[in-house]
């Protein structure tokens, strides 16, 4: 079963995992659900931040993208190179290994903390993983590759 292919919302990393994930003790759900974008995609998003003192807590969103059409192999293919080439200024590239294909970026944030995203493909999904305000770039790219694990 595709990661987007049913109602269960934000099971794949619930709120247990997100906080290990970001090595934290608890972390709160924001914003979580599905919904249509031009009827032929499904849209699936969770998104959660550390509990505490911190303004600046760290933070997982992963938003995964599946397409309802009968043979999505074309529209997965053309969306994932689109956004992977789409420009990431002030990030730096770093090898992944996730879905059938992948890529990272890495960087510092407003906040002189870090930030990492992981943007990858399966046969049946698009699924976009960023985890900001990370202590260091090492930690940042960590959470992100732990979190994609999950959702591959």
């Amino acid at each position: 079963m595709a990661i987007g292919d049913h109602v269960g919302d934000c099971v794949k990393i619930d709120t247990a995992a997100a906080a290990s994930i970001l090595g934290v003790a608890k972390v709160h759900a924001h914003t979580l659900g599905h919904h249509r974008v031009q009827g032929d995609v499904d849209i699936l998003s969770c998104d959660y931040e550390g509990e505490g003192a911190d303004f600046f807590s760290p933070t997982l969103t992963y938003v995964v993208e599946t397409p309802t059409i009968s043979n999505p192999a074309a529209q997965i293919s053309a969306e994932y190179s689109g956004m992977v080439a789409a420009e990431h200024p002030g990030l730096q590239s770093f090898a992944t290994k996730i879905g059938d294909e992948s890529v990272g970026w890495v960087g510092s944030n407003r906040s002189n903390k870090f930030k990492a995203q992981i943007t990858f493909r399966t046969a049946s999904n698009i699924v976009e993983v960023s985890v900001d305000n990370m202590p260091s770039s090492a930690d940042a790219t960590t959470a992100a590759q732990r979190a994609a694990a999950a959702l591959q």
